[in-house]
């Protein structure tokens, strides 16, 4: 079963503390109960749903509330916990939802989590590839990130009309990288993967003369014909570094 599958991948045993976003009906939250953690908090925003999660799951918390609403850290009831995150995560909120989960990774320890397949190949995608972008540098800077297995619509009802993927996140003990300025990293990568189809130089034409471009790309030891899709997530930083420090 592939309920079971996903619950086996995040290998809970009696000292997890697991989150499951979106519980619905509970299909997944048998088997994560099945696993008798230490402690287990659902997260559902369907109020109509709630009190069936409670009386079916008695010995797990039960929230009503959006996910991207809730500070992680203010569920934790140890310093040293830290949460097992599951969740088939709706198709039109996941983006969402993955960033937000990013942002409070202290709190993290592993997820698995399934998107819609377009989705997933943006996490796990690799350089030279259309699905390389801004979503693949995030997740990939803080997690170790694998995919899993393949859904087909079939094994949903009703079935949707594309494919599914199952995702694993570690997290990393460190960052892959240091930056200097959050920001500064961050404007880098959304301004060159609006544009993707251009060279790095002729994205930061916008902001920078051609004096102060040689400067950069001389001192980041990029090479300003590269587009986007073709720069490691190391040059990113570098160059976002070299840019924070002027």
């Amino acid at each position: 079963m592939i309920v079971e599958r996903i619950v086996s991948s995040a290998e809970i045993d009696s000292s997890s503390s697991v989150i499951e976003i979106g519980p619905g009906q509970g299909s997944l939250t048998k088997w994560i109960y099945e696993s008798k953690p230490k402690r287990g908090v659902l997260i559902e925003i369907d109020g109509r749903l709630i009190q069936d999660l409670k009386i079916n799951f008695p010995e797990f918390q039960v929230i009503n509330e959006d996910v991207c609403e809730i500070h992680l850290s203010k569920l934790l009831q140890d310093p040293k916990e830290k949460f097992v995150i599951l969740g088939n995560l709706p198709y039109n909120v996941s983006t969402k939802i993955l960033e937000h989960l990013i942002e409070h990774r202290d709190s993290i320890d592993r997820m698995v989590l399934m998107f819609q397949k377009e989705v997933g190949e943006r996490i796990y995608s690799g350089l030279r590839t259309k699905e390389y972008g801004r979503l693949t540098l995030l997740s990939q800077e803080f997690f170790q990130v694998e995919k899993l297995f393949i859904i087909g619509p079939r094994s949903f009802s009703p079935p949707p009309k594309v494919d599914s993927v199952v995702i694993s996140f570690v997290k990393r003990e460190q960052a892959l990288i240091n930056l200097e300025d959050r920001r500064t990293y961050d404007n880098i990568i959304k301004l060159v993967f609006s544009s993707r189809r251009k060279m790095i130089r002729r994205s930061l034409r916008a902001f920078y003369d051609e004096e102060k471009l040689n400067e950069i790309f001389a001192k980041s030891g990029v090479e300003p014909s590269k587009r986007p899709e073709e720069l490691t997530i190391h040059e990113f930083a570098e160059l976002s570094n070299v840019i924070s420090r002027m």
